[in-house]
């Protein structure tokens, strides 16, 4: 099959996946003091749950995803590789600096490397993410109050 036939099925695999994928449901619900002392909360949707919501879908397109990892002096690079079976792929690539919250050693950079994985996948499918699950009935449900952690009082890890 040639490059320009197997770019073309890739782009319908994703087309076809796109349809059968609903908006994925942000559930994890974070909280902590900011740097000016400020309390900030949000809720995101976990790696985890993303990949249960497109695992199915990915298997009947004929796609499948993985990552590559790399590091500069200052950044962790996360690309994300979408292929077909047909041989296409794309990539999505974005970089953080490490994130030094808490008491994490140099070596931990464990939930910066998880933030690119999960916008790096989210960005090559096209998927879309909800903060507000009505359960299907149209009426919002009342979020759960932010948890806020005092990272503070944290045993080194």
């Amino acid at each position: 099959m040639g490059w320009a036939q197997a770019k073309k099925s890739f782009l319908a695999a994703i087309s076809r996946f796109q349809s059968q994928i609903p908006v994925i449901q942000k559930k994890k619900q974070v909280g902590y003091t900011g740097k000016s002392g400020q309390l900030v909360g949000y809720k995101y949707a976990e790696l985890s749950e993303i990949d249960d919501a497109i695992k199915g879908p990915m298997l009947d397109n004929g796609l499948s995803k993985r990552w590559e990892l790399g590091e500069d002096a200052e950044n962790i690079i996360c690309t994300c590789i979408i292929s077909h079976v047909d041989g296409h792929s794309e990539k999505t690539t974005l970089s953080s600096t490490r994130d030094d919250s808490g008491n994490k050693n140099n070596i931990q950079p464990a939930s910066a490397v998880t933030y690119l994985q999960r916008y790096t996948l989210i960005g090559a499918l096209g998927l879309t993410t909800a903060s507000e699950d009505n359960d299907g009935d149209g009426t919002p449900q009342t979020p759960p109050q932010p948890v806020y952690v005092d990272h503070s009082k944290e045993m080194p890890r």
